[in-house]
């Protein structure tokens, strides 16, 4: 054999090694990704991206990257237990340590910040602690301390829709609230809202 053809057989040999080598390594920082993600889910998994606010979701459950292009972000559930951002607005921060819990069903795709119900934000004495804790893109809506629980009511709003009266809802604290209307133009069509975590007036938790 010819030393040209040594050295085409080398080059071979050399080239398949070097995909064998490059796979080998893409696959292991895959499952250095997966391990950080679902074992340590910090910010030690930095090599994904940077972690960035100007890429976070209304829902503090997730842990935000901007990846390496510095353009589009990454956003993964944080793990089932972690604590809530103390910026979340659901939950009285200082009453409690609300945690993430993940859940998966028709009404439940993504993790969700919860805690104790004697610790939501929606719970009142007075009519007087209810309006600061929600406010609405109108100028006219009603509050009120009924049971212990604030609830709000916005009239002529020619809505029968409850994610259309969410939008009437200023800031995120539109994800805490759950949402009722009616199918009939009483009214001139009306919205009630209150806060998930805290007891409704029928006294049956919200679907």
């Amino acid at each position: 054999m010819s030393t040209a053809d040594h050295q085409v057989k080398d080059g071979i040999r050399s080239n398949k090694y070097g995909i064998i080598q490059n796979n080998v390594g893409l696959m292991i920082l895959i499952l250095l990704a997966i391990f950080c993600l679902h074992v340590f889910n910090s910010n030690s998994c930095n090599f994904l991206g940077t972690i960035s606010n100007s890429c976070a979701t209304t829902n503090e459950c997730f842990t935000n990257y901007l990846n390496h292009d510095g353009v589009t972000c990454s956003n993964f559930p944080k793990k089932n237990g972690s604590s809530c951002d103390p910026d979340e607005l659901c939950f009285n921060h200082s009453a409690c340590q609300p945690t993430c819990q993940n859940c998966v069903s028709e009404k439940c795709q993504e993790p969700q910040c919860t805690g104790p119900r004697e610790c939501c934000a929606g719970l009142c004495s007075s009519d007087a602690d209810c309006l600061p804790k929600v406010q609405f893109n109108v100028e006219s809506y009603n509050y009120t301390c009924m049971t212990g629980t604030c609830f709000y009511s916005i009239y002529n709003t020619l809505t029968s829709q409850e994610d259309q009266c969410l939008e009437l809802v200023v800031g995120p604290v539109k994800n805490c609230l759950h949402a009722t209307t009616s199918s009939l133009f009483i009214f001139n069509g009306y919205c009630t809202f209150y806060f998930k975590c805290a007891p409704p007036l029928t006294g049956i938790n919200p679907e």
